[in-house]
């Protein structure tokens, strides 16, 4: 229920409370923006003012109806809100397809962007609607990655969902395909391969039928979603079944987008003269070196965002830093994902900076190799509140350290003799003494054993002191065994958010 009519309803995502501009779906569903969000992030709507003295600006609380419905809106206008942008992994194609035409129609730079990042996971299941739709937005970049798989339908599938200015074009890259695809099979049929006999004579491969065979029954049966088989070059040539093989420079922004897209720096002042206008007079200093500087700046225009923040890892955490100081939104967002590829080699660093800011699914990617490296290099990384319940967590994961070794070497294997007498298995001596010597040499980047499970418990070499010596199957079960129970007591081990949450409740 709404105060302009009893059929509507108020968005709870965007509230008319505050707002100075106010939207309509095709569902009847009210919302509730505020114009420098439609101003910086968006190039679709015109400018609003309170009092409309032309056509072309809209007084700001006049409701303006758009015809999508309330389910991409809510996505739509998230794009306009740096803080409260919602993930679209996972939402369904006709959603995803709808989102992507709004946010083209009304030029919302960050949903443009996202859509079509998440458009592409689609691609093998709906590349003849997203090539349709990317010759009809000119979006180059998405039609490379659906033609060369639309290319291979029947021309009158295709067709008929072009744009006519796309046609002519697209019969000419088709033909190209055709050329392709009428020659494989002909040459296949063609091709007689000869094999070189003792007597140095060449006959017909006899197996070469088999080759042939195969590939031509792929090729003619070959229907999955009416497609050529040239979309599975794998599969059309796999072996027939009966085959084996600080630093001074100055940067000019915008006082909207600062103050949009961030909530880190102070705004900036009107001009005390006459009121209007703003102050830049004096340049503000800043830590970061100019490179994290430039790729975080750019979070703050949605049309600049860079496609891939690189492979540096100093780069990405000082990055991630920066965007946590200054609490550039759109920024922290990307940072965070970003740093999972960083998680199994720079696991200390990336333990400490998650727990500084409390990104509990970033720590749960590294905290359990970290934990394996001594707590004199671990403790001085952490926050004060963090340390403590880090301790707990390392003894719990000390228990298992401790217990392994001593449970190896008081393990004694016994096989039972002809006379139904047990003797201690002479090779399970030989199995000890490989899994001990693993357990105090093993020392890569400083971490414990148990980061290695395999390595660990790997069978022993067979020739002991220039002797062969064959390691009884009886012997390899028993380790096998006693990996199986090492693994179970790591995995019964309590993650260190639990540890976090039980610690802050005591």
């Amino acid at each position: 229920m709404s105060s302009y009519g009893p059929t509507l309803v108020e968005s709870k995502k965007f509230p008319l409370v505050g707002a100075d501009k106010i939207f309509i779906s095709s569902d009847s569903v009210l919302f509730g923006l505020h114009s420098k969000n439609l101003d910086m992030g968006c190039d679709g709507f015109p400018p609003f003012e309170t009092h409309a003295p032309s056509g072309i600006r809209r007084a700001a609380l006049q409701p303006t109806a758009l015809t999508e419905p309330a389910n991409v809106l809510v996505l739509l206008f998230s794009y306009l809100y740096p803080e409260r942008i919602r993930d679209t992994l996972g939402i369904d194609f006709e959603t995803l397809l709808a989102l992507r035409e709004a946010a083209e129609k009304y030029q919302v730079h960050l949903a443009i962007r996202e859509c079509k990042k998440q458009l592409s996971s689609f691609v093998k299941s709906h590349d003849l609607r997203i090539t349709a739709f990317s010759m009809k937005n000119h979006d180059l970049d998405l039609l490379d990655l659906t033609a060369e798989r639309t290319v291979l339908r029947p021309l009158s599938d295709v067709v008929p969902r072009l744009p006519v200015h796309f046609i002519a074009p697209w019969i000419q890259y088709h033909e190209l395909w055709q050329e392709v695809h009428m020659f494989l099979p002909r040459s296949m049929i063609t091709c007689i391969y000869h094999h070189r006999e003792a007597e140095k004579k060449s006959s017909m491969c006899p197996t070469w039928t088999f080759c042939l065979d195969a590939f031509l029954q792929r090729w003619y049966r070959y229907t999955p979603q009416e497609l050529s088989p040239l979309s599975d070059l794998d599969y059309l040539f796999s072996l027939p079944g009966n085959l084996k093989v600080n630093d001074g420079v100055r940067f000019g922004l915008h006082s909207k987008n600062l103050e949009v897209g961030s909530d880190g720096f102070p705004p900036v002042e009107t001009n005390p003269q006459n009121g209007v206008g703003l102050v830049a007079t004096e340049p503000v200093a800043l830590t970061e070196p100019a490179n994290v500087l430039v790729l975080l700046f750019s979070f703050l225009y949605p049309e600049r965002i860079p496609e891939s923040l690189g492979n540096d890892f100093k780069t990405s955490i000082a990055l991630a830093e920066a965007a946590e100081k200054y609490q550039v939104h759109l920024a922290i967002r990307e940072c965070k994902k970003h740093l999972r590829i960083f998680a199994k080699k720079h696991y200390l660093q990336i333990t400490a900076f998650s727990m500084r800011h409390y990104y509990f699914d970033l720590l749960e990617l590294t905290a359990d190799l970290a934990v394996l490296r001594p707590l004199s290099e671990v403790i001085p990384r952490l926050p004060t509140q963090f340390i403590l319940p880090w301790i707990k967590f390392h003894e719990q994961w000390q228990e298992v350290h401790m217990s392994l070794p001593s449970a190896m070497v008081a393990c004694i294997y016994y096989k039972r003799t002809a006379d139904t007498r047990f003797t201690e298995c002479p090779t399970w001596s030989i199995c000890q003494d490989g899994f001990l010597r693993r357990w105090y040499s093993y020392t890569p980047q400083g971490l414990s054993p148990l980061s290695d499970l395999d390595f660990l418990f790997s069978p022993p070499a067979e020739k002991v002191k220039d002797k062969t010596v064959r390691i009884r199957p009886c012997c390899l079960r028993t380790l096998m065994a006693r990996k199986k129970r090492a693994a179970e007591m790591i995995k019964d081990l309590k993650r260190f958010t639990e540890v976090w949450k039980s610690s802050v409740k005591s």
